[in-house]
């Protein structure tokens, strides 16, 4: 059944069409100006990162190297800040860098904390990220040292 039927689509339909028009109605700055210093920032923090990965990746070989089997490797990722409103979420890229080694993705565990610079144009980042990988899936984990005991809730 629909959500929106007979007058109420078309009433919808006006409005959405009438915001469009007048949308492109206003005057832009030309797009292709834009677009070209975006795609050079782009390419400068695409650069930065990939420079920065590879040299991580040469340490994550040598920290692997050393891990015996069913051993551990916790990894603490943050965020890049690339120019003034745009993060690049690190954690998610250097998951390939440990897979491609054969360790395997146990956890994403986000550490929060409350100090830090405070962002004026997004909200401020006050997470950091740690990655725990095994090497193998014979692994010792011990829950009950590090458990948070559970607190009463009252309604």
């Amino acid at each position: 059944m629909p959500v929106l039927s007979g007058s109420r689509r078309l009433v919808l339909s006006r409005r959405l069409s009438a915001a469009v028009e007048a949308d492109s109605s206003r005057k832009r700055p030309a797009a292709r100006n834009i677009s070209s210093i975006q795609s050079r920032e782009t390419l400068r923090t695409t650069q930065k990162i990939k420079a920065y990965l590879r040299q991580q990746a040469a340490i994550i070989r040598l920290c692997v190297d050393r891990i015996m089997q069913g051993g551990s490797i916790c990894w603490q990722a943050g965020n890049y800040v690339a120019g003034a409103n745009e993060i690049v979420p690190l954690d998610i890229l250097f998951y390939p860098l440990f897979a491609e080694l054969g360790l395997k993705l146990r956890n994403r565990i986000i550490w929060h904390f409350g100090h830090g610079l405070h962002a004026r144009r997004r909200l401020s980042g006050r997470y950091e990220t740690i990655l725990w990988f095994t090497k193998g899936d014979d692994y010792v984990f011990n829950l009950d040292p590090i458990r948070v005991p559970q607190t009463e809730r009252r309604v």
